[in-house]
């Protein structure tokens, strides 16, 4: 019998909002500022599918890994776990079963989602096809799926994956005009964590620092 694997092998229990200060330094440490998917593409569709919920997958088949899109854009890891792709790679050798991989494929690009890890893992044991869901979207689609993805499921998330994808969604044209609430509902994170990244983006804007004036006090005038 098979081994039912997921990228939960890794992860432990699934992370909660609360994680979002395990480190106890939520804001002192440096946010990736680098991701910027403005660009020439439009408005992701916001009725896309996503880890908070949204359409059905259009439908589940082998593909081609070849054919899959590995964008730096999308990814919303810091950084890729080799280690965790050695021993995916394994275990699939080995015969174990792995979720398929989220894909949204805007007729000529199956732009990988969900599943980084499992595709090189798939790559690199070997294979040339892998199983996914693939779902009608642009790249936009993808980057607002991944966002998301492996809140519940997958290689637990560090702090600065959270706040990478925070700062994607504040980064973009669109999504930055969203509420603190369903930017961190997007991003499986506290409303803390967002109002943290949003402060700190507007002072690296700025300078390194933002005046936030007082509010008056009452029956002061200010005019």
């Amino acid at each position: 019998m098979n081994e039912q694997l997921s990228e939960e092998r890794l992860s432990g229990p699934a992370e909660t909002p609360g994680d979002d200060h395990a480190d106890g330094n939520e804001t002192s440490e440096q946010i990736d500022t680098t991701p910027n998917v403005t660009g020439d593409a439009p408005a992701a569709n916001t009725n896309a599918t996503n880890a908070q919920g949204g359409n059905q997958p259009v439908r589940r088949e082998l593909i081609l890994i070849a054919d899959i899109e590995l964008d730096g854009d999308v990814q919303s890891r810091v950084d890729i776990d080799e280690t965790a792709i050695k021993e995916f790679a394994e275990a699939m050798n080995a015969g174990a079963e792995f979720p398929p991989v989220v894909v949204f494929h805007d007729g000529a690009t199956y732009w990988c989602a969900d599943g980084f890890h499992r595709v090189r893992a798939a790559k690199q044991s070997g294979k040339d096809r892998i199983e996914a869901e693939i779902h009608e979207g642009e790249k936009e689609d993808a980057i607002l799926h991944s966002v998301g993805a492996n809140v519940a499921h997958g290689i637990r998330r560090t702090n600065e994956d959270k706040r990478r994808a925070v700062t994607i969604l504040l980064q973009h044209e669109v999504w930055r005009g969203w509420t603190v609430r369903e930017i961190a509902r997007r991003a499986g994170v506290t409303h803390p964590t967002v109002s943290a990244v949003k402060k700190r983006l507007e002072e690296l804007a700025l300078g390194g620092k933002v005046y936030h004036p007082k509010p008056a006090k009452k029956g002061v005038s200010t005019g």
